[in-house]
């Protein structure tokens, strides 16, 4: 590795443990800035650090929307305890609207677009590497004969999700998915939408989220 990159490279590390840099340090990071234009040029892939989890959403919806062969998948949302349908409809759109992080790390809305990189919100399996906040590519969206999505593929770097993708090999050979592609199925959880909890949505929905964008840290927001 050259000088300048394991300078940098501890530079990153300094700032995800929360350290405080020196001033050559900052002149460094100062140094590689560039604007939104130049970023989207040299490298529209690349993973964005946003300030709110706004802007995050918002970028995320942008740039994925924006592309034609995307597939978007929506939630199940059963709610019970409600009096009427107005009731109903008033908390279903609040459900709507909650973050993620509140509905047990199973968004409202997915949309999916090959080769974009998505994070985990839950642990599925935290031995195997699938852990909330692992990031992979998605490779592969496979539907039942209805046409309803069943299984999210992604791929991981190094060996997560190896015994995942182990176990399911022979699905993935009928669907001619290469070895490493990883399955993640859908999951369920129950979100109170009220006080005293007798109004209950249980929510059915795959445990991944967009990373095109991330949020920066609170503790991390004086480094950059």
């Amino acid at each position: 590795m050259r000088q300048e990159n394991r300078q940098f490279s501890e530079i990153l590390t300094k700032i995800g443990d929360g350290n405080i840099l020196t001033e050559e340090e900052l002149k460094v990071m100062e140094s590689r800035f560039i604007t939104k234009e130049e970023a989207q040029s040299v490298c529209p892939e690349g993973i964005r650090l946003l300030f709110t989890n706004a802007a995050v959403n918002a970028y995320n919806y942008s740039v994925l929307n924006s592309v034609d062969d995307k597939i978007i998948s929506v939630a199940s949302d059963v709610i019970t305890g409600c009096h009427n349908l107005e009731q109903e409809n008033f908390v279903r759109q609040k459900l709507h609207k909650m973050k993620t992080d509140e509905t047990g790390g199973l968004p409202y809305e997915l949309i999916l677009v090959l080769n974009r990189p998505y994070m985990i919100t839950n642990n599925i399996d935290v031995a195997d590497g699938l852990s909330n906040g692992t990031v992979g590519k998605l490779y592969h969206v496979e539907r039942d004969e209805n046409g309803d999505i069943i299984r999210i593929w992604l791929k991981f770097p190094k060996s997560c999700g190896r015994k995942q993708a182990t176990k399911l090999r022979n699905l993935g050979a009928r669907l001619n998915l290469d070895d490493d592609a990883v399955p993640i199925t859908s999951q369920t959880s129950s979100v109170a939408l009220n006080n005293n909890k007798t109004i209950i949505a249980k929510r059915k929905h795959f445990p991944l989220v967009s990373a095109l964008a991330m949020t920066i840290h609170k503790s991390q927001e004086r480094y950059l």
